[in-house]
């Protein structure tokens, strides 16, 4: 087993982290109409910590970065909607992991060759995870019923007809001849 990773395949060491290229779809809708130079620009932005390095990694200047965040409304968009996707993918692994990270916290909980202080601290986190679950679903069942409470139930009686004459009482009143 020499040169063999020992730690099996479920740990989030054996994966490496998803880059902004892989969170963006080859050709998303979105992307359509965007020079290759607006790509890089869109994915360097999203990879790299100020809007200065992101130019350099795409090849252009950060005034021209700017000026499609600014003024080109098809980029601006773009952005908008790689980061949105670029954030919905990091939610979802947040999710996969969170076990993990309470199975670690846990470990080190019920670690009595740990420092207090950490055991502590990890006995914290796994109590406020717990109650801020709880007032998660007790908020959503708050919001469901407060929707329900202000939606009024649909009718399904059909209006009354109008008529195509008014009726004799409301006609407009005739003039008398000389």
């Amino acid at each position: 087993m020499h040169g063999e990773n020992q730690r099996g395949t479920n740990g989030p060491e054996d994966e490496p982290p998803p880059t902004p290229a892989a969170c963006v779809e080859d050709r998303a809708p979105y992307l359509e109409g965007l020079t290759a130079n607006q790509e890089a620009g869109l994915l360097a932005l999203l990879s790299e910590p100020t809007v200065l390095k992101a130019a350099e990694k795409a090849g252009v200047t950060s005034r021209t970065i700017y000026s499609w965040l600014n003024n080109d409304e098809r980029f601006a968009k773009a952005y908008r909607a790689a980061r949105r996707q670029f954030f919905v993918h990091a939610m979802t692994l947040t999710q996969r992991y969170a076990p993990m990270a309470i199975q670690a916290l846990a470990k080190i909980m019920t670690d009595p060759s740990c420092p207090a202080g950490a055991r502590v601290s990890a006995a914290n986190g796994i109590l406020n995870y717990s109650r801020d679950s709880i007032e998660l679903d007790d908020l959503a069942e708050r919001v469901k019923a407060l929707e329900q409470a202000s939606t009024p139930p649909p009718t399904h009686a059909m209006p009354p007809p109008t008529p195509s004459t008014p009726p004799a009482s409301e006609a407009p009143p005739q003039r008398e001849a000389a």
